[in-house]
This record gives structure tokens, sequence and C-alpha cells, in this order.
């Protein structure tokens, strides 16, 4: 039984270190890593796209508006998010929850731990437009669209897929 484990343990070695070092001979162009607990964290596989949808998760170019109070390291250029609403979908926020076609999607906080506010947006500045998307995050504290609004599909650069969880 401890030869099983250990083969699997091995095993489970040599899969880390021929992910990481195909990220080193690949480069970015078909990886990135997720250390954030927005999304499931560990590594992605980043393919080009012929549609998007919602609940597809995809990589573009950190915004501007978004670079606030270190949320996002300085290093960081781009970042992971799922589509949470395209312009068909229906955004709506009831008592400080954010709902998408008449479904629960989450909280939207206030505030962060050390009392800084959030910007509170409307509705408006949260239902996408023709050519846009709503950039979310399932968990209860990930900065993402709830507090900087829609961005343009132009920008996604990837789709992503998790390849590896960690």
């Amino acid at each position: 039984m401890k030869n099983k484990y250990k083969h699997k343990l091995f095993l489970r070695r040599v899969l880390i270190l021929g992910i990481f070092s195909g990220l080193l001979i690949l480069g970015s162009n078909f990886f990135t890593i997720n250390l954030t607990p927005s999304l499931p964290r560990g590594i992605y596989f980043m393919r080009s796209y012929k549609t998007l949808n919602k609940g597809d998760i995809v990589l573009f170019e950190v915004p501007e508006h978004a670079k606030v109070k270190n949320y996002i390291p300085r290093f960081c250029k781009a970042m992971l998010k799922e589509i949470g609403a395209l312009e068909n979908d229906k955004v709506e926020i009831k008592e400080d929850s954010l709902y998408i076609n008449g479904s629960l999607y989450g909280k939207i906080q206030k505030a962060d731990s050390e009392g800084y506010k959030f910007p509170e947006l409307t509705v408006e500045e949260l239902q996408p437009q023709k050519g846009e998307f709503l950039p979310l995050a399932p968990h209860e504290k990930s900065w993402d669209g709830r507090y900087w609004g829609t961005l343009s599909l132009n920008i996604i650069e990837k789709k992503a897929k998790l390849v590896y969880p960690f």
C-alpha cells in the first residue's frame, strides 16, 4: 500500500515538474497561474476563442480603473475572471446582493476589512451593453466588476481552462 502511495506521489511530482517546465519553455502564451482565491487556484491553459459564453473564464488586461488600493499587485498585467453576464442577461441589485437572470450571484461588499469604502455602482453600470461583459468571480471577496463595472469584449485576450488545481 505504501509503494502505491509513493508511486502516485512520484507521478504527481513529475506532472508538476513537467507543467512548470512547459511554462518556462512555452512562456505565458499558453499557461497562466492563478494564486488568488477569486477563482480556483492552479495552472490554467489559455487558448484563442471563436465564441464567448456566460461562465467562460477569460484572461484580459487589468483595466486602469480597477487598479486601486493595491488590490492588484503592480507586476500583475492581466487577470482571470468569469464572464458573469453578457448583453442579453438581466443584472439586478437587491439588498446588497447581485442577481443575474434572477439567480443570486453573490454579495456586494460595502467596504473592505480595513474600512475602505468600495464604489457603489448602479444596475445600469453593471448591465452589459452590446459588445460588453461583466467580469465576476464567485469568491465573496473578489475584486471584480461588482466594483468597477462592465468591460469591452475586445480586451479579452484568451479563454482559460483550469488544468491543474492546487
